[in-house]
């Protein structure tokens, strides 16, 4: 829920114990907010965002708590033009509650920002707003009302997918650049290579196919999986069975032609488990800020028509460290994806080619109720 952010980002927050002595002091502070402003945002609010989760009665009971707590410290609190150390105020209350309050105070504090939030959102969408827009960045920035007006989050089984003809999936899987590496992965293994006790290559023969595929290292990698471009098509390669593991060497299974358009089955099994290895670690954290689950969510809008737009990786101001993590890993493999085919950029959007989509769907894990926990 939008509470989630609240211990995040708030490079202004106010003193706590400031705060704790306005909570209590706020019960005995009334703002009177202006009725023609009160009506508009009870008119507003049925056709809201928030219709379902709050109703004009609970909105307006909610905000009047939250104004008055913050207008106890403030005498010049404007109901339209909150300020960023009004904001700090009311955010300081609501990290005060949660790391001392009964799981009541956690769900009263709850409603009063989910308040505060439709507040806003009224007053920014009806050109309300008569702060400046930094203080409006900012408080909104810090409730998560920026959230609001987020992409929907997707699953791989709401996809619904255009037939594909056949030959043409054929021809547009065999042209991407993951077949030629495949090949040459299996040419530098020729009749096979030892590897370590793992089934995996060492750091010596790690930097040799990485040479052999044409990358240029930075730094010597501690192990195979520091680089994606050796570690994903041996994994593609092992998990296929194209190229098996027999004790302390890797042998080829036999002379697969990766490079046939004819081998439909094979060329579609390939780029889906290309995708799931490239997948493969975005549960590893907590998903909703993880790069992986960034990509998996534009790969799925790629398929309908709303695609999205590239991640930018710059932090900004209400970026923390984890999210500004998050989305360089994502802007990275978002560059991966386009230099091999697996995006194409039109109008500044990521749409996945039609005739790749089969293969790229079922390569995407599907996501479950826990996956949500924390978003």
């Amino acid at each position: 829920m939008m509470a989630s952010s609240k211990s995040n980002n708030r490079k202004r927050r106010a003193d706590k114990q400031k705060a704790r002595d306005q909570r209590r002091a706020s019960s005995r502070t009334e703002f009177v907010l202006n009725p023609e402003l009160e009506q508009a945002f009870i008119a507003w609010l049925p056709d809201s965002e928030f219709a379902d989760e709050l109703t004009p009665e609970q909105a307006v009971g909610g905000i009047g708590p939250v104004m008055g707590m913050i207008a106890h410290g403030n005498p010049r609190f404007s109901a339209t033009a909150w300020t960023m150390a009004d904001l700090d105020v009311f955010a300081a209350f609501l990290d005060d509650v949660e790391a001392t309050g009964s799981e009541l105070d956690v769900q009263v504090s709850d409603g009063l920002q989910l308040a505060a939030v439709a507040w806003l959102h009224f007053l920014e969408k009806t050109d309300r707003w008569t702060g400046t827009d930094e203080n409006l960045a900012y408080c909104t920035g810090v409730l998560g009302l920026d959230q609001l007006d987020g992409p929907p989050i997707r699953t791989p089984s709401m996809i619904e997918l255009d037939p594909v003809d056949p030959e043409d999936e054929g021809q547009a899987l065999a042209a991407l650049p993951l077949f030629t590496r495949l090949t040459t992965v299996l040419e530098w293994i020729g009749d096979g290579v030892s590897v370590t006790e793992a089934g995996e290559l060492s750091v010596d023969r790690t930097v040799d196919l990485a040479t052999h595929l044409g990358f240029e290292l930075s730094e010597r990698p501690e192990s195979m999986y520091d680089l994606s471009s050796v570690s994903i098509p041996w994994v593609v390669l092992t998990t296929m069975g194209i190229v098996s593991i027999n004790g302390d060497r890797a042998e080829p299974t036999g002379r697969v032609d990766l490079s046939s358009a004819g081998d439909l089955q094979t060329l579609r099994k390939a780029l889906t488990a290309t995708i799931a290895a490239e997948l493969a670690d975005f549960r590893s954290t907590d998903m909703s800020m993880d790069g992986g689950f960034i990509d998996l969510q534009l790969l799925l809008a790629g398929m309908t028509d709303e695609p999205l737009s590239p991640v930018d990786p710059v932090d900004d101001e209400f970026d923390d460290q984890q999210t500004v993590v998050a989305k360089t890993f994502a802007s990275a493999l978002t560059a991966r994806f386009i230099d091999d085919g697996y995006f194409v950029v039109v109008d500044g959007l990521l749409e996945v080619p039609l005739p790749l989509r089969p293969a790229i769907l079922a390569g995407i894990p599907d996501l479950g109720d826990d996956d949500f926990d924390d978003l």
